[in-house]
This record gives structure tokens, sequence and C-alpha cells, in this order.
């Protein structure tokens, strides 16, 4: 298409005179955050809905970070200011950035979604709101679940910067066959999957109305948020019970979607080459999670597999000169040979 679209949202509610100042954690007090997913027949739509209070003296210029799964996308972002609700337009980057930048220096309400650079998940959310008022931010997304090693996966990120007097996660689940399973096994607080915070089960509830449907609810009070609050992910998995064929029907209004799980099949033979940045910029924590993530993957390798690493800083070195079969002795080697790097 060629242009870098944004959603903005303008809203002329009442013009200040004092001059717009960035919002610090003591004046920028987060009322409520609600998030609620319906996820019918594996495919979810989450509305975020956060209540800001600017508690400044002046006017400012509230912002804070939202992080949508890889492949979802934004569908509504609305702000509602004295009880009216104000839609946003989807405008391209430079004239988003301009009209409001002349809001701003109007001293006039406005918010402003904006996709952060070199993230094309993350998404930053700036609004200006005048002193001793509230604004209501409600964004709205959407994505297809897929199923892996049988399980679909829901994860939602959470990270409000502060705690959160009324704070609710709702996940409501519909699906035309029975659930096998529904569960929230972790929280977790990084790129990894091994980097997870066990979750409280007594903050989390799971109802089971009937087969194949659930609705879980995670609301955590303030001392259960720590003193920063939250900063993780939300995660529910789930199975759904297929014939013998591993085949599931869904229709609706006319349409229909044929889903396809083979059953007793067995994984083919891979030939896998990882290429590893071992440079400077993976100083500290980088590397020790790229080691941690090795030695997960290297330990789902099958014997019939073959494989090679190669690392690259000033040059690239391959670990061995061709590829060699996942055995158990070979993937010891590769252990050893990932545990020395850097």
């Amino acid at each position: 298409m060629g242009l870098f679209c944004k959603l903005f949202l303008l809203v002329i509610c009442e013009a200040a005179v004092l001059p717009n100042i960035f919002a610090s954690s003591k004046t920028k007090v987060i009322e409520s955050f609600h998030v609620k997913s319906d996820i019918r027949y594996r495919f979810a739509t989450t509305q975020i809905e956060s209540v800001v209070r600017n508690t400044a003296p002046g006017a400012q210029e509230i912002v804070f970070d939202v992080t949508l799964p890889k492949e979802a996308f934004i569908v509504n972002f609305s702000m509602e200011i004295d009880g009216i609700t104000y839609n946003g337009e989807v405008k391209e980057k430079s004239q988003a950035k301009k009209v409001y930048q002349e809001a701003l220096d109007r001293g006039e309400s406005a918010g402003h979604v904006r996709q952060t650079p070199r993230h094309s998940n993350m998404f930053d959310i700036s609004t200006n709101v005048a002193s001793g008022s509230a604004a209501k931010f409600t964004l709205t997304y959407q994505e297809l679940l897929h199923k892996k090693f049988g399980i679909y996966e829901h994860e939602i990120h959470v990270n409000p910067g502060q705690v959160v007097d009324n704070f609710l996660i709702e996940i409501f689940i519909q699906e035309n066959r029975p659930l096998t399973f529904v569960k929230t096994p972790t929280l977790r607080s990084g790129s990894l999957i091994t980097n997870r915070i066990e979750a409280d089960k007594r903050l989390t509830v799971v109802d089971r109305p009937s087969s194949g449907t659930a609705h879980i609810t995670y609301k955590p009070t303030v001392t259960d948020q720590g003193t920063s609050g939250i900063s993780a992910r939300f995660v529910v998995e789930y199975g759904i019970d297929s014939n013998k064929k591993g085949e599931v029907m869904q229709t609706s209004d006319g349409y229909f979607v044929h889903f396809f799980s083979p059953q007793d099949y067995s994984p083919m033979p891979k030939d896998i080459v990882f290429v590893l940045d071992i440079s400077g910029s993976m100083v500290g924590t980088k590397i020790e999670q790229l080691k941690q993530a090795m030695m997960t993957i290297l330990d789902n390798l099958y014997p019939e597999d073959r494989f090679n690493i190669l690392t690259f800083s000033f040059s690239v070195k391959p670990w061995q000169q061709t590829l060699v079969l996942a055995t158990e002795t070979m993937v010891i080697e590769a252990k050893k040979f990932v545990t020395s790097m850097y």
C-alpha cells in the first residue's frame, strides 16, 4: 500500500490554558483496568478498557503501552469523556501526528494510537487529559487461535504500569465440540516460555457452564499486584474433543470451515541449521536466554533429524562441517558447545 497508517482519535472536549506536561505515576491514576475476551470457535475478540484520571493541576499528556498478540489486528479504538464516546479514525502517519499535536497545542483532549518502531505488535496510546478529568479508553482487537501440540492458547499482555484498584480479566470460551480441558497454567514474564511466574490459583476461577463452554476470571487485589503492578502475560490453554478422524466441521450463516487434525502421524525427519548471534550486543541476559532456548530445542529433536549450529560475530563459525544426526551423543556435544558460547 505504501502508507503507514495509524489509528487516530481527536476529541474536542475542553480548552485548557495551562501548558501540557507529561504524566508521572503520581498524577496519572489508572482507576480501572478491564480485559474481556470472547472466544467463539477459536476466533477471539479482546477488549481492553481502562479509565485514567489526571490528578495534576494542569492538562497533561498521558502515554501508556499496549502489546497485542503478533497475529492480532485492531478493529476499534474509542475514548469516552463526560459520558460521550468518540470513535477513532485511521489516518496516514504524518497527518495523524500533525492533527494530534495541533490538538495538544490548543489544550484539547485528544487520543493517538501509534505503532511502536521495530515492534509490529506494540502500540503507544497517547492522550491529552484536562486536570481532574478521567478518560475511558477502549481498544478492541481480534485474532484466530492456532492449534499447537493439541492445545489452543490465548495470551493476554498485561502491563498497566502501576497498581490498579479495579483490575479484572474475563475470558469466555464457546466451542461447538466438548472442551477436553481448560487451564491457566502460568503468568509469563518474558519472551521465553521458561520465564514464568506460577499463577496463584486462588485468583483464577474457571467455571464450566456446559461441556463446550468456559468462563475464566482473574481478579487480583492491590496486594496481589505487588508494589509496581503486574507486568506479565495471562495465559489460557484449552483442548477440543475431535472425532476419530481428527476433524471438526463448523458452520455459520451459510459458510463452513473444515478443520483437519490428522492422528497417529509420525514426525517427518527435518534438516535444521541454527544460526546464533554471539556478538557483543548479546552480552548478559540475551546470551543466557539464547542458551536456555537452545537447550529446550535440542531436547526436542528426534534421532532422525539432522542439524548443525552456526555462530556469528566478527565471522561465521560452524559447529560441525556438515549436518549430523540428532543422536543422544551429538545432542550432548551440541549442548556442551552452546554452554561454552561467549
